[in-house]
């Protein structure tokens, strides 16, 4: 029996899969989730204390235990029953955002309570993460796994867009504290979802007795396997390129007079951009998986070099909407090549210790490109990071060998 017989099963029609359908919903809706706290607690921290620094200590103690326990969280999914590890995880989410809208409608103070559920609020984040991105290739045929990993970053994507919104709306309306009982309900809504989730049993075949062994053979998977070097070196890259994008579009589009409310609507087409961009990169990418995986990474570069141009509202919507959409194309072409690639029992390693590379590249795009902005503008960093993923994607034209998403 080979692996695809073993996973479960779905017609030609991904949305006919039970079991995707499951998890599509119960990560979108625990997205939604991540998005209205994203916006909620900065909300109660000002509102109780006025103090910007309070709000950055408690985004960092949330922060840093999803870095840290990155590697950990991939070794536990694949030790652990993934099903249960998601349910878990977002059960205790629930249960500590829950504290909040109840200490806010008895008239607690918030913001201690803000610094105790922050690191453990991180650290099911990180497992959460983990469980779900292993069980995945589980879930669908191998040939529908680019289409499945476009679809779930989309529904990630489209929670991101809302979830803003209807904290800033319902916080109006009840108050920050009051508006965290919004995402508790979201965490509770996905774990009824999941818990109707079956995860085939071949998926826990491989435990090993020494945990540090099983997160090396993880790293060293990613690294020494030929075809995965090659994605995860175009992933890294292509962060410490991207990292600081938004914060240099922010003060592009404020230097030259233009409204928050600009600001925010260019923001959300590039995260309308993205939800595209994930929902067809996957789908276009089916027997020509280098040129859409290289073009999308260059054409993002070329549409940057553009917008650092762009002084007016109605360009720069356009051309963050493409340039969002093309990079997500390019980061879910090479998610679903990395999938293919990797064994189911080092799914769960395989992929966190891709995570957590990526973010230390983030962030190290992120100071380079602060340190751009101030020495030049934001245009400048716009453009140097389109440059700088066009020199990417044309070095990587012959780098060999690429897999193929398949068809």
């Amino acid at each position: 029996m080979n692996q695809d017989d073993l996973r479960m099963p779905g017609s030609g029609n991904i949305w006919q899969n039970r079991s995707f359908l499951l998890l599509f919903a119960g990560e979108g809706i625990s997205a939604l989730g991540d998005a209205v706290t994203m916006t909620a607690i900065p909300l109660i921290v000002i509102q109780e204390t006025g103090s910007g620094t309070q709000v950055g200590i408690v985004a960092l103690l949330q922060f840093i235990p999803q870095v840290a326990f990155c590697l950990l969280a991939g070794a536990l999914a694949d030790r652990w029953n993934r099903r249960r590890m998601m349910l878990a995880s977002n059960v205790g989410r629930a249960l500590l955002t829950a504290l909040i809208p109840l200490a806010s409608i008895l008239g607690r103070p918030v913001v201690p309570l803000l610094y105790l559920v922050a690191v453990p609020l991180g650290l099911l984040s990180a497992m959460f993460a983990a469980g779900y991105q292993a069980a995945l290739p589980s879930l669908v045929r191998k040939e529908q796994l680019g289409t499945a990993a476009g679809y779930v970053n989309a529904s990630v994507t489209l929670g991101y867009i809302m979830g803003p919104a209807l904290a800033g709306a319902l916080a109006h309306t009840l108050g920050a504290g009051t508006t965290m009982a919004i995402d508790a309900m979201t965490f509770l809504v996905s774990v009824t979802l999941l818990a109707f989730l079956r995860v085939p049993a071949h998926a826990l075949d491989s435990v090993k007795p020494s945990i540090l062994g099983e997160l090396w053979e993880g790293v060293a998977f990613t690294f020494r396997q030929p075809s995965m070097r090659v994605l995860t070196s175009l992933v890294l890259l292509e962060s410490v390129a991207s990292a600081p994008l938004v914060t240099a579009i922010t003060v592009h589009v404020v230097r030259h007079g233009m409204s928050s409310a600009v600001l925010g609507t260019i923001l959300s087409a590039g995260g309308l951009g993205a939800a595209t961009g994930y929902a067809l990169g996957g789908k276009l990418a089916h027997g020509r998986a280098k040129p859409v995986l290289l073009g999308s990474l260059a054409g993002a570069g070329l549409v940057n070099l553009f917008i650092g141009h762009f002084t007016s509202p109605l360009p720069l919507i356009a051309g963050v909407f493409l340039s969002s959409a093309l990079n997500a194309s390019f980061l879910s072409v090479n998610l679903a090549l990395r999938l293919t690639l990797i064994p189911d029992e080092l799914q769960g390693r395989a992929g966190s210790t891709m995570q957590t590379f990526a973010m230390a590249a983030m962030g190290i795009g992120t100071l380079l490109g602060g340190a751009l902005i101030d020495w030049t503008s934001g245009a400048s960093a716009i453009r140097a990071s389109g440059a700088a993923c066009i020199l990417v994607g044309c070095a990587f034209a012959r780098a060999a060998p690429y897999p193929e998403v398949p068809a």
